[in-house]
């Protein structure tokens, strides 16, 4: 069934078959005469192109070395993508694969059973342990049931067969060679940005293509504050945040590097270093 959205007080979906069905049940003429009219005047006027939101976020939460920073990045990124969509007037379909359900497998089903529309977003993001295969720039989750050959990237061409007008996967992980380890935990260098982002309609509704991000470059490590979750991810919402501020519409490829900036901002003071890689292919289809 096509789906419209009404800007108005009578917010109904309604298609021709159910205006019969609303007919027949409506044992007055001139109350359904009323109705003919209300809806003859208001849905030409109001009708909107459907659109959503697909949030899939996998957090390692049960990891005994990161796994309280991997869950505050998992409620950093459900709130701010929850405003977002507001922002837009957009449907959230939020999917979370934490604990015991972060898993390659559920990963799998999860991509499998998304229904998605030509004008929608997939918003994909994990945090955890990654280990990088040596095969491409783009880590694999050490998770259960990791394998080389599901890597990041595995993942991002998965979510582009369904054809959403936008796709953003992202992975807030190691990328070394040295299989699951233990990142530095740091406590007092990073600010927690608390600005809910509301100004940002244009950058997601105007935007068509896709971007990669891995947090760490082939056989570095991805930092974590134990509070506040990955340092990538802190930095990834920071520049969200000065974007919105900025008076003309950035491209994707900007907040990319304004977070690969933040990153090494964030890390400096404590004498790590940590840059992202990203690959940003996307066009803009309106103002």
């Amino acid at each position: 069934m096509k789906k419209f959205g009404l800007k108005s007080p009578w917010a109904i979906i309604l298609n021709f078959n159910e205006i019969l069905i609303l007919k027949k049940n409506i044992q007055h003429p001139w109350l359904w005469k009323l109705l003919w009219v209300i809806l003859v005047g208001v849905i030409p006027l109001q009708i909107l192109e459907a659109h959503a939101i697909h949030l899939i976020i996998v957090a390692d939460t049960d990891d005994p070395t990161i796994g309280k920073g991997c869950e505050n990045n998992l409620i950093r990124i459900k709130r701010q993508v929850t405003s977002i969509a507001k922002s837009i007037d957009a449907k959230l379909y939020t999917k979370e694969l934490k604990g015991k359900d972060c898993t390659l497998g559920k990963i799998k089903q999860t991509i499998q059973y998304l229904c998605v529309e030509k004008d929608d977003v997939i918003f994909f993001y994990f945090s955890g342990h990654g280990k990088n295969s040596g095969i491409n720039d783009w880590p694999y989750f050490l998770i259960d049931g990791a394998n080389y050959q599901h890597d990041l990237e595995w993942i991002h061409l998965r979510l582009k067969m369904h054809n959403p007008r936008l796709v953003l996967t992202f992975a807030d992980a190691c990328n070394g060679t040295q299989g699951k380890t233990t990142p530095f935990v740091l406590y007092d260098k990073a600010d927690k940005n608390e600005q809910q982002i509301k100004n940002l309609s244009r950058l997601f509704k105007t935007s068509e293509g896709e971007v990669l991000v891995s947090a760490a470059m082939p056989g570095t490590s991805s930092y974590y504050h134990n509070e506040l979750g990955g340092y990538f991810s802190i930095a990834f919402f920071e520049a969200l945040f000065h974007a919105e501020r900025q008076e003309t519409l950035p491209h994707w490829l900007e907040i990319m590097e304004e977070s690969a900036k933040f990153t090494t901002f964030f890390l400096h003071d404590v004498g790590r270093n940590q840059k992202p890689i990203y690959r940003v292919c996307i066009e803009k289809i309106g103002a």
